[in-house]
């Protein structure tokens, strides 16, 4: 096809439809034209196919569809897989799946929110001007840290945060619950294959109820409640003891047959 393209300006351009070579037929190189001279002056010249500039052979009408057919790669994602997001500020932020969509091509996800509670604060404190109130651009590279959502710390910040179908929180056009933020994005902008997520990610991701209740200690409550859910994989462990460096199982939840090594008691 880079020679039909070279030549199209030339005095004898090349008179072909297109060229293709599928990968399930190596070794094969197929040319549409009207005229099968066509087809043997767009391969002349062509280095590995010296056998087809001497022989060229019509496709019979009923392999047609066959030798051209495309099989689209269906790539298949489930409630509860991990995933990574790929764009904007959470690219590379874990995010787990809550919903598919095949007909659309959508996913709706949970994940770590990153609003920027700075920009609040300073809104409410007067920092800005009253002739600025958009929020002072971050630097490139630079995004809010990964928070949990708390409706009662956002209507203290003035936030202007609703109630939807008295499940979903609402802030800035996104659904929350749960402290997770729920968002319905694209499959294409998500990471599926490989991806397991660490120790620190599921520590970090697994503490949204507590936080969501606006608990004091940002969520170790949860956490600690989160024990009665492990099964203790740790030789010379018993049923309910635990010890740093335990390596355990999670048995419900959404983090359910995950392995994990404790990292702290209380």
């Amino acid at each position: 096809m880079r020679r039909f393209i070279a030549s199209a300006d030339s005095a004898a351009p090349l008179v072909i439809k297109s060229a293709v070579s599928p990968g399930k037929l190596k070794g094969y190189i197929y040319v549409e034209a009207y005229k099968q001279t066509h087809a043997r002056e767009a391969i002349l010249g062509l280095q590995n196919c010296s056998m087809g500039q001497w022989k060229q052979t019509l496709v019979p009408i009923n392999e047609m569809v066959d030798a051209l057919s495309v099989t689209a790669k269906r790539v298949e994602v489930k409630v509860r897989q991990w995933v990574k997001m790929t764009r904007g500020i959470y690219k590379g932020d874990l995010a787990q799946v809550t919903e598919v969509d095949d007909s659309r091509g959508l996913v709706t996800v949970k994940l770590v929110p990153r609003i920027d509670i700075k920009a609040l604060q300073e809104t409410q404190a007067g920092v800005r001007r009253s002739d600025d109130p958009t929020p002072k651009r971050r630097s490139k590279g630079e995004r809010p840290p990964q928070k949990f959502f708390n409706a009662e710390t956002m209507r203290e910040l003035k936030a202007d945060v609703s109630l939807q179908d008295r499940v979903f929180h609402v802030f800035d056009g996104n659904r929350y619950r749960e402290g997770y933020l729920v968002k319905m994005v694209p499959l294409s902008t998500l990471r599926i294959r490989d991806v397991t997520p660490s120790l620190d990610e599921l520590q970090r991701f697994g503490a949204g109820d507590d936080a969501a209740d606006g608990g004091p200690d940002g969520g170790a409550n949860g956490a600690s409640a989160g024990l009665a859910k492990l099964d203790v994989r740790s030789a010379g462990g018993g049923a309910n003891e635990f010890s740093k460096g335990d390596v355990v199982e999670v048995r419900e939840g959404d983090l359910a047959k995950l392995m994990g090594v404790v990292d702290r008691v209380e």
